[in-house]
């Protein structure tokens, strides 16, 4: 029976509920075998957090990896296949640590047929050599840097890995399309395939516990530049001016200043900047109303995904891949980027209209419009992508 190794760069959210789906898919006609890769300085991303806990670089002990992904997550896996947690010494290529660290990994690998590869870092250069014998295949989230993130080194880093695996797998049409167009070479092996609903997160509502208050507008998520926060600010000071003031959650870390002097006229405005542990932001999810990405730029996004596993609406900007997953009238409503008062009005329509958060939630349960975003459609079109390989 044919061996798949997923390797995988952080994005624990995503690709546990991938590997679950392709797992189900595969059975009986090939294993698949999950590697979370972190670093003792990053150990804390996604669904995966162990940044309180001692560990030592390698393989951790399967016996912890209920107390990383807790038993919640173990439950939603429910033993349909193996997972593995490789802890580098950091994330950097130059270092003599890393690079036996790698030897180990490549060790492991050697057993298995076809190696997918989730997300990239600078230790992923150590192991090009080893897969140029192996069939092996790459995810790449997002192709190019967001605002106030960009780093030529990480780019150049792309470049080199990509233009050595057989096949590209995108998940977002905008970079797909970016491709074809500036990368007629790489076009030649890049798919389209999209994530589905990030319902991994419903595993941290705490049975029986007192819910998190109330909001009608929940933003979560690391606060940067492209995030557009400060058009949310001039959005709510439009629904003010109209006699509405929503409750709101702006929650996640990051230093960026959209505005922040602002937030104290604002008692409407709830703002948690920090790091949002999983329970506690299920919760916020689980209360609020409906979720706001005002973003100026992206590609996908896991903040949408994960809003629709909780069946909440969603009001977005039509950048990325947003244009393609919020359907007007179905499960949300979009404005332009940058344009406070049109986003103003598509959250006063999901305030307003009696019913429509109920109606959309029905809608986004059964993926109105969304069939292609199913785990399901998502795990056969990986498969038969292997099988091509």
């Amino acid at each position: 029976m044919p061996r798949i190794a997923i390797l995988s760069f952080g994005m624990s959210d995503m690709i546990i509920p991938m590997a679950k789906h392709l797992a189900s898919a595969c059975r009986g006609e090939a294993e698949v075998r999950l590697f979370l890769i972190y670093a003792r300085n990053k150990k804390k991303e996604g669904i995966v957090n162990f940044d309180n806990m001692p560990v030592s670089d390698g393989f951790l002990p399967h016996k912890q990896l209920e107390a990383v992904l807790g038993k919640g997550v173990l439950k939603y896996v429910g033993g349909q296949f193996d997972i593995s947690v490789f802890v580098y010494h950091n994330l950097r290529f130059r270092s003599l640590k890393n690079a036996w660290l790698s030897i180990r990994l490549m060790r492991r690998l050697r057993k298995f047929d076809l190696i997918h590869i989730n997300g990239m870092d600078g230790t992923l250069l150590h192991l090009l050599p080893f897969l140029e014998w192996k069939k092996w295949m790459i995810t790449v989230h997002d192709f190019r840097p967001h605002e106030g993130e960009g780093s030529g080194r990480s780019f150049r880093l792309q470049e080199v890995v990509l233009k050595r695996a057989k096949r590209i797998v995108i998940q977002n049409r905008a970079d797909f399309r970016y491709i074809g167009q500036h990368y007629p070479e790489l076009a030649k092996k890049t798919v389209f395939l999209p994530f589905g609903y990030l319902d991994v997160y419903k595993t941290f509502l705490a049975e029986g516990a007192a819910p998190a208050p109330a909001f009608d507008i929940l933003f979560f998520g690391r606060i940067s530049p492209y995030k557009g926060l400060e058009y949310l600010l001039d959005a709510l000071d439009i629904l003010k001016a109209k006699g509405l003031r929503p409750k709101v959650a702006i929650g996640g870390g990051g230093a960026y200043d959209f505005g922040r002097a602002r937030l104290e006229g604002m008692d409407n405005v709830a703002f948690l900047n920090r790091y949002i542990a999983n329970d506690e932001l299920a919760a916020l999810i689980g209360q609020a109303r409906m979720v706001v990405c005002p973003y100026t730029e992206a590609t996908q996004s896991g903040v949408l995904m994960t809003a629709f596993a909780f069946g909440k609406p969603v009001a977005a900007t039509s950048v990325g891949s947003f244009a393609d997953v919020v359907i007007p009238d179905v499960n949300g409503y979009l404005a332009p980027p940058g344009n406070a008062a049109a986003l103003a009005a598509a959250i006063e329509k999901l305030l307003a209209a009696p019913g429509i958060q109920a109606r959309m939630a029905r809608n986004i349960e059964a993926h109105a419009g969304l069939e292609q975003y199913r785990w399901e459609h998502i795990a056969g079109q990986l498969q038969a992508l292997y099988k091509s390989l």
